[in-house]
């Protein structure tokens, strides 16, 4: 067991948990204790005591990678399993799609040229003409893709088969162009009508953003979001064509996911 990194919660086994407040790391957390929060660090202290103890051959048991606490502005709880750390990046999956109206709303804060109810397709002049074309599109707006509610022919969770759902639009090579590929696909049901799990349409949301602000994405990313949070070491994916990909799959430090 004291060899096995990864496999049990912690390497080597800790059977009786003790806590440790927080260090500084100087990324900007103020730290402190559970105690001076108003949390009782008993009761803390059994919550990540359970989380040591998990039996991980179960294919049910939770796989808690950090568990991390802040209350009033201060860190107060930061423990890490299965072989993570402060230093290792976790992925957050879909979760990194909040990145897609964060980077719009911080773009219209600064005085980019569009708003939740701007209309899509006149954010992307750069296109001369698209595919299925469908009166309709005119009317789908930012907010519409935000809230996955486009009518693009794309469900992820509905329909395995639609054309835009994000395995077809990644596996496919004829349109390296990932936002002219949701641009032109065919419309399923009127834009506002609809809910449908659709990544393609957030990351879409990308799109609108370089426009407005003329800025790559990742240099964006960094400047008005990584830097002023004082974020460590955070990873992201690229589109074929080299733009950031705001559908998913960003890695942050638990500290920085955090903030």
């Amino acid at each position: 067991r004291d060899e096995a990194i990864g496999y049990f919660p912690r390497t080597p086994a800790e059977p009786h948990y003790a806590y440790r407040p927080p260090l500084p790391d100087g990324d900007g957390w103020r730290t402190g204790t559970l105690a001076a929060a108003g949390l009782d660090p008993a009761r803390v202290s059994a919550l990540v005591q359970k989380i040591l103890d998990t039996d991980p051959r179960p294919q049910t048991a939770p796989l808690i990678q950090g568990l991390l606490i802040a209350r009033h502005g201060k860190l107060v709880l930061e423990e890490y399993f299965y072989g993570f750390d402060r230093e290792r990046t976790h992925d957050l999956r879909s979760a990194g799609k909040t990145f897609a109206s964060v980077l719009a709303g911080i773009a219209i804060d600064h005085g980019a040229k569009f708003r939740p109810e701007t209309p899509v397709y006149s954010l992307f002049p750069e296109y001369s003409s698209f595919a299925n074309s469908d009166p309709r599109k005119a009317r789908m707006t930012v907010e519409d893709l935000m809230t996955m509610t486009s009518g693009f022919a794309c469900d992820e969770n509905g329909d395995e088969n639609a054309p835009g759902n994000e395995d077809k639009m990644q596996a496919q090579t004829a349109q390296p162009d990932w936002y002219k590929f949701m641009l032109d696909l065919p419309l399923a049901a009127a834009p506002g009508d609809k809910f449908a799990y659709c990544t393609g349409g957030v990351n879409l949301v990308g799109g609108i953003v370089r426009n407005a602000t003329r800025a790559w994405l990742p240099e964006l990313f960094d400047r008005v979001l990584a830097r002023p949070l004082q974020m460590h070491t955070y990873h992201m994916n690229l589109t074929p064509t080299g733009e950031r990909y705001l559908g998913g799959g960003m890695h942050l430090r638990a500290r920085d996911e955090l903030k």
